[in-house]
Order: C-alpha cells, then structure tokens, then sequence
C-alpha cells in the first residue's frame, strides 16, 4: 500500500504529473459536492497550512512574472475564476494545486524546463485540475468528511510530497481509513483529463502545445538518474509512457507552431537560480556557463552572474555588468531595479531612488517597480513618502501582501498607529493568520479611536475570532494525525 501512495503523491510531480491531483472530470460544475464557497475556504485553508509548512518566495519581480502566465492561461479556459500562484523554494520537481485556485511550483520545476511554453504547460496543467474541481471531487469522493478534515488531509498530502512520505501515508491513512484504496483508482483512471484540457489551454494562450510531452518525456529520462526516489512501482508501471504518447499524439491535432520563450522567462528562470541556490554555487554557474558559452540567453545570464555577484558581495563587478546590460536593453526594468539595489548597497541611496521613480514614470503599473521603490523609501526612512505613495498605489494592487506589509510599517513610523494596527491585521487575516490579526486590532482599539472607526474594528475582531476557531479546528485534525 505504501508503495501506491507514494505513486500518488510522490514529490517528483511532473514524472507522474502531480499524481496527488490526478483525478477525473465527473461531470458538470453543478454535480460536485463542495459549493464553490466551501472549495474557496478549502484551499485558503490549505494555503495557511502551506505558508507555515513550505518556504513560499516572496520576491516581487518572480511573483509578478508567475502570475503573468498564469493569468495568460487562465484568460483562455471557460471558469477563468481568481486564482493565485506561488513559487517555493525547493529544488524538488513538483507542483500541485489546490481548491480555490492556488496553484503552487516548486523552483526546482521552473530550473528544469527549458522554454516558457514548458513552464506553461506545467501551470495549464494545474489550472485544469482546479477549474475541473478535480481535487475536491477526491476529497467528496470520502463521504463523510468535515471541512476541517478536507484541509487537514489536503494539507498532509500536498506538504508530505515535500518532505517524508512514508509520513504522508500514515496521515491519509489516518484521516480517511480504508476509503484510500478506492481513492487511488478513482484518480488513476483519468489523469489523461487535465492533460488534454491543459494542452488546450496551452494552444489557445499562444504557447506550443509540444511543450507538454515534451517535457514529460525529458522528466522520464530523468527518473532513470534518481532511482532512489523513485519508487518501484512508477519505475515499472506505464502510465507515463501512455500518458506521453498520449500527449504526443494529441499534439499532432493542432498546426505547428514555433514559439520563441520571452526575454521575461530567461530573466525569471535566472533568477530563480541566484536567489534559491547557495550564494557560491550560484556564482560558480553563471561564470561557468558564460565562460564556456553554454546558454540560452546572454543578457539572462549575465543578469544571473550580477545577481549572484551582487550575493557574495562583490557589488562593483555586479553594477559593471549591470550597466553594461541597461546599455544593450535600456528600457528593461529589471536591470534598473537590479542597479537600484545596489546604489543602495554601495550607499547611494538618492541615486537608487531616482533610478526607480524615473523607472515608475516609464511603466506606472509595474508591481516589481513598485514594489522596490516603497521598499527602498522605508530604508531610506522616507516614511511619509512612502506612506503617501504606498496609499495612492495600493489599490491598484489589492492581493500584493508585500505592500501592505511597507504601508503598515510606513503609518507606524510616522506616527499613525490606529492605521498601522488595522493595516498589519488585514495582512495577517490575507495569509490566515487569524490569531496575530485579531491581536493587531486589539491595539488598534487601545489607541481609543473616534466612535465609528472603534465600532467598524470591533466588529472585525469578532469576525475574526470565528474564523480563528475555524483555522483552530483544521491544526487539531492535523496534530491527530
């Protein structure tokens, strides 16, 4: 039995494609059993699991790329509901998706593909198992489960792929008894489903539906190489191999296409790997690579070697090369942001500065510009800047927690504390924090506010002392495991 969960679950997802979601269409959105309600508090739930349990990459500029692809794909499905997508920074090869429209890749995925139409088809994947409500199916699937229970067993499924499986199969075991067998049939017939619609989605979005087997079958060749992590069972059983041809065949459908990756994906996959790889090895492979003339992007790599030099504090090398770059690509913001940030490392400070606002005045909406100038105004302790231009922007940005986090920490210094408290609540309430959040407004109270804003924050706190008993609910199901 261990054997079979470990087929389902196992971390190296796009050998078996994220088997942990590997489950069937049944049917219209009407027949499920989840209201899109209880699916939406379902994957917050599992998400507040998640952000405890997995080091999520809170890095602007790798945030907004993500979420651009995604968004891309999820414009070209049917139920193009709100999603949100994250990176964790662990070299395994996985990614999964939860209710509610979370979807989550590991950087050791986004290292190993080698176009932008590969990391596309790794997210339309996902976004198919979400939009065909795959994973709360599973779940119902169970009769008689509690919400609570849902998120607990999602929870140890999705954070057991990261780390110990054997674990992992003793908390569904514990959580669902004897309904797992008929659950590991139930998802092994029809993974083909996600596929066919994320090729799909693949197409319609612009990417090269080629991608998809093409990266499955490179995945394959891998598992050859780690047969330590790879259990028996995937190593001798078909489904890869049918699920490619598969795949391969059901590319043949559509007109050839030739898709050149974007400049952004270079820049996104380069800075995945200076940022989650040790600061030296990081180092080592981007000179290597530049040395030997092995890679797919110039500029990208080079923009890597900065970064990398930039982490082992070698800051005149890494603006030289930066500078270098802004003068073959001068309307790139990500160069500017790079060189910003070390102006101020080398302590430039105002230079840093002017170099974002002019950046800012070019492209207004860029959330990494964005982003990195509030950032580097509450270093500078420009509080009431900041405080202003944080005000003025962040409705521009709703879901951006990084901003709210520079607004709060903006108002507190300047003095604005009823603000700060009620600021810093609403980001912990945003990621399920519910405990600190309630405990901000009770000093947001203590600051005596005028009688409406008092009323408005004491009815919050009640609202969130609900939801905390409701999160409460979902850690003790998962201690009992």
């Amino acid at each position: 039995m261990q054997r079979i969960i470990k087929y389902i679950l196992l971390g190296t997802c796009w050998v078996t494609m994220c088997s942990a979601q590997q489950l069937p269409d049944l049917g219209d959105y009407s027949s499920r059993t989840l209201s899109s309600y209880q699916e939406t508090k379902l994957g917050f739930m599992l998400m507040q699991q998640i952000r405890q349990q997995m080091p999520l990459l809170s890095d602007p500029s790798t945030n907004s790329y993500i979420n651009s692809i995604g968004y891309r794909l999820v414009s070209h499905t049917k139920h193009n509901g709100k999603f949100h997508f994250y990176i964790v920074r662990d070299h395994s090869i996985n990614a999964f998706s939860a209710p509610g429209g979370y979807v989550v890749i590991n950087s050791g995925l986004v290292l190993t593909t080698r176009t932008e139409s590969e990391l596309a088809a790794v997210l339309a994947h996902e976004i198919a198992h979400v939009n065909q409500h795959h994973i709360a199916r599973a779940l119902t699937h169970a009769k008689k489960m509690t919400l609570p229970s849902m998120a607990a067993l999602l929870a140890a499924i999705l954070v057991g792929t990261q780390t110990n499986t054997n674990v992992t199969s003793g908390a569904i075991a514990a959580v669902m008894g004897g309904r797992i067998q008929s659950m590991i049939s139930y998802t092994r017939a029809n993974e083909k489903e996600a596929d066919r619609m994320g090729m799909q989605t693949l197409y319609k979005s612009g990417f090269n539906p080629n991608a998809m087997p093409n990266f499955l079958t490179r995945m394959q060749k891998a598992s050859f190489y780690i047969t330590d992590s790879i259990p028996a069972f995937l190593q001798d059983h078909p489904t890869t191999v049918t699920r490619i041809a598969d795949t391969e065949n059901r590319a043949r459908l559509y007109p050839k296409r030739n898709v050149k990756s974007s400049m952004d994906y270079f820049l996104f996959r380069a800075r995945i790997r200076a940022l989650t790889t040790s600061r030296h090895r990081a180092l080592q492979y981007f000179s290597s690579k530049l040395k030997k003339h092995n890679y797919q992007s110039v500029n990208a790599t080079k923009y890597g070697y900065a970064l990398a030099l930039a982490r082992n504090k070698n800051y005149t090398k890494a603006i030289k090369i930066t500078k270098q770059l802004i003068k073959s690509s001068p309307y790139e913001s990500t160069y500017e942001i790079l060189l910003a940030n070390l102006m101020q490392h080398t302590k430039h400070p105002k230079m840093a500065l002017r170099i974002l606002k002019k950046n800012i005045s070019l492209f207004p909406e860029h959330y990494p510009l964005i982003a990195n100038y509030a950032h580097l105004l509450i270093r500078n302790s420009e509080y009431k800047v900041a405080r202003a231009f944080l005000i003025k922007e962040i409705d521009n940005f709703p879901n951006k927690n990084l901003l709210l986090f520079y607004l709060a920490k903006s108002q507190a210094k300047v003095g604005n504390l009823t603000n700060a408290y009620q600021t810093q609540a609403k980001l912990y309430a945003k990621i399920g924090n519910y405990r600190l959040a309630i405990i901000q407004l009770q000093q947001a109270l203590k600051q005596k506010p005028d009688g409406d804003v008092r009323a408005a924050i004491s009815s919050r706190v009640k609202m969130l002392k609900r939801e905390y008993q409701q999160a409460k609910a979902v850690q003790r199901e998962l201690k009992n495991i």
